[in-house]
């Protein structure tokens, strides 16, 4: 709730793209870009998702089999360009100096989530948990 209100506040429009996922949709998604668009869309089939075009298969989605998707404990988001989803980073929709998908996890990390977009490779829709200290 934090975090949606901070968004806001900046005037970042965003949507939940994900939140939970499915060991299938995980292996899916792994598999594109890195297998055959015939193997890719056979997972895809398998896991409930739409078949890729040739295009969307030349490039990685994911760097992991396992994902903090499966608990809960990770989602990921869409910011919103005219009220329509884009994965431009360099967009500064809300004209701050700053690209949106860079401020959005800024915004996270002070929320206390572990925001993908400041990893040494980011991932910028990515938000989630931190592990818990035990």
């Amino acid at each position: 709730e934090l975090f949606y209100k901070r968004m806001y506040e900046e005037g970042l429009p965003f949507e939940l793209n994900e939140v939970l996922r499915t060991p299938l949709v995980q292996e899916a998604y792994y598999a594109q870009g890195r297998l055959p668009l015939s193997h890719v869309n056979l997972l895809r089939k398998k896991a409930g998702l739409y078949p890729l075009a040739l295009s969307e298969n030349t490039y990685k989605i994911t760097w992991t089999k396992k994902s903090r998707h499966f608990t809960g404990r990770a989602f990921d988001i869409r910011l919103l360009k005219y009220g329509k989803p884009h994965w431009d980073t360099k967009w500064d929709g809300n004209k701050d100096a700053v690209p949106d998908y860079l401020e959005a996890a800024r915004i996270g990390k002070g929320c206390g989530l572990d925001a993908g977009g400041l990893w040494k490779k980011p991932d910028f829709p990515h938000f989630q948990l931190y592990d818990e200290v035990t």
